[in-house]
């Protein structure tokens, strides 16, 4: 869905970007001058000619995203051009102008399982990682692991407790017994989710952080590395060949790394390079949308199995090179069916991005507007974007047999959107 047009009044106190930093609510940002969304090393920046600019979106005038996952990444960014020329930052990760500081929360010890809230996490709503959220919560995957009533503080690093709880919940179908003693120095065996993580330690999925004497770390957070190897134990899930994170040299997890990307459930956190940012911790929703994925395909559920039943499906295939433009031919696209989605057409784009050493599966609307005559290429490109429904990174180069492996692995792997 297009997104609506949001007017803001801003209240804040602005204050002159002079380098490199961390972005703000209230920010200035002077032409030539940049600062760096939290928690990654991407840059808003505006160039000498007033132009704003963020990953591949750029505007002369105003920027705005929200809930935008771009690369496991999501991103919610406000800013507008001032008349002096500088960039007034409106909005960022959750905070905004009105308030003028961005809150953060912190997990809350758990209620026992069986404590009822009064239903639906109220802080996920909007949000990319939302269906995945919904999903697990349905199926009791959270229970007991709520931060507060109706709180799911999805922007919170996942603790290793946490998914020991959520793992052993879809992997068995439900809750392990109690357990009188605990092979892990600091599980406290009376603890409620000790269970959890001795269950785990049974299916093979964890062997604890240290060893002499033995332990799980609990309330340690789980980095983006350590994620990889969780879910390729817990899902069984193929290797898969080197999927080209600048960031991945060796290491214990960078196998594990390569199989989640094969099997299309990350395609990393960044790219130019492409980037896994393995030592990034991964957040409540990620890790949502993350078991999602895997659960998805451990079951072998495709798209055309879901799709075909009620639609008939026409895929367009592009390439997608530096000097490509989208649907910048008329008569094209939107003249081949009048109408992109009905009771009975869905319609789908596969794009080859060859500078992006990826593929990407889009699925279209009827809010979608394939033309951009008077838009810069990275606004059509980002307009086309929020249709992604998966991305599948490492695509080897033109006239491989490997080439064509990777396609059919990756059309195998599509997921329902």
């Amino acid at each position: 869905m297009v997104s609506a047009v949001v007017v803001s009044v801003v209240l804040a106190v602005a204050v002159m970007a002079q380098g490199a930093g961390d972005c703000y609510v209230g920010l200035v940002v002077e032409p030539g001058r940049s600062c760096t969304y939290p928690g990654t090393d991407v840059e808003f920046r505006v160039d000498d000619s007033g132009s704003g600019r963020l990953l591949f979106f750029s505007s002369g005038q105003r920027l705005e995203l929200r809930a935008t996952s771009i690369n496991g990444v999501e991103y919610t960014f406000v800013a507008s051009r001032q008349p002096g020329g500088g960039w007034l930052i409106e909005e960022i990760g959750g905070g905004s102008a009105t308030t003028a500081a961005a809150t953060t929360s912190t997990t809350a010890p758990p209620p026992a399982p069986g404590v009822v809230t009064s239903g639906g996490f109220s802080d996920v709503r909007g949000t990319t990682h939302e269906e995945a959220i919904r999903a697990l919560e349905a199926d009791g995957v959270f229970e007991g692991t709520e931060c507060g009533p109706d709180m799911f503080c999805p922007r919170d690093p996942v603790q290793r407790w946490v998914l020991a709880v959520w793992l052993v919940r879809l992997l068995d179908g439900g809750d392990p017994p109690a357990v009188g003693t605990s092979r892990f120095a600091d599980v406290d065996a009376s603890q409620w989710w000790a269970p959890y993580v001795e269950r785990l330690a049974d299916l093979g999925v964890t062997t604890g952080c240290d060893t002499q004497p033995a332990r799980f770390c609990p309330n340690e957070t789980t980095n983006r590395a350590r994620m990889a190897s969780f879910l390729v134990r817990a899902f069984d899930l193929p290797s898969g060949p080197p999927a080209g994170f600048a960031d991945v040299e060796g290491g214990a997890h960078a196998a594990h790394i390569d199989a989640l990307a094969a099997s299309g459930i990350t395609s990393g956190c960044k790219t130019q390079p492409l980037r896994y940012c393995p030592k990034r911790d991964t957040t409540r929703a990620q890790m949502a949308t993350f078991l999602t994925r895997a659960r998805t395909g451990a079951a072998g559920v495709t798209s055309a199995e879901e799709i075909t039943r009620a639609h008939h499906v026409i895929v367009r295939v592009v390439v997608v090179d530096p000097g490509w433009h989208g649907f910048d031919v008329r008569g094209g696209w939107p003249a081949a069916v009048a109408v992109r989605e009905s009771e009975s057409l869905k319609y789908f784009e596969v794009a080859a991005w060859e500078e992006r050493n990826a593929i990407h599966f889009y699925e279209f609307d009827n809010d979608f507007d394939p033309f951009g005559w008077d838009s810069p290429v990275e606004t059509v490109t980002a307009n086309r974007e929020k249709y992604v429904i998966q991305r599948n990174v490492g695509l080897p180069g033109p006239w491989s047999p490997e080439r064509s492996t990777f396609i059919r692995q990756a059309f195998a792997s599509l997921r329902p959107s």
